[in-house]
């Protein structure tokens, strides 16, 4: 990408481009790869409109009708649920499961018990419930 605020691209793509971003910051993808509270992330927004502003660009977090992009609105709220949450444990990093993925590349038997137990465990990231959510 020549261009971070991408000038000659539509509204409505480069807010979902700054949507990407935030989910990015969320997951922990941060400079000490690790994360960051909901309002750090907002400083971070701020200072791409910071950005937009010097370029006289639109601002990135707002759709075509000026109002807040919903993914942004969403991935926010519930980095803030997140935090608000006792006794929650931060989730499987996304290295931690490809390190786990990698083991299961090297056992030659698909039906063993170390496959099984990461086919339960990429199962239960991706589309389990935590128990601090609903205890």
């Amino acid at each position: 990408m020549r261009d971070p605020m991408m000038p000659n691209v539509p509204q409505k793509e480069r807010s979902h481009v700054l949507a990407c971003y935030t989910l990015y910051l969320a997951r922990g993808s941060t400079l000490v790869s690790r994360g960051i509270k909901a309002a750090t992330m907002e400083k971070y927004l701020r200072a791409v409109d910071l950005l937009a502003d010097a370029r006289e660009l639109m601002s990135l977090r707002l759709g075509l009708d000026g109002k807040k992009n919903p993914y942004i609105k969403a991935i926010l709220k519930e980095c803030v649920r997140w935090e608000q949450m006792p006794n929650r444990r931060e989730p499987v990093t996304n290295e931690m499961m490809a390190y786990i993925v990698g083991l299961a590349k090297r056992d030659t038997d698909p039906d063993s018990r170390l496959n099984a137990v990461i086919d339960w465990l990429v199962m239960g990231e991706y589309g389990g419930v935590r128990k601090g959510e609903w205890a």
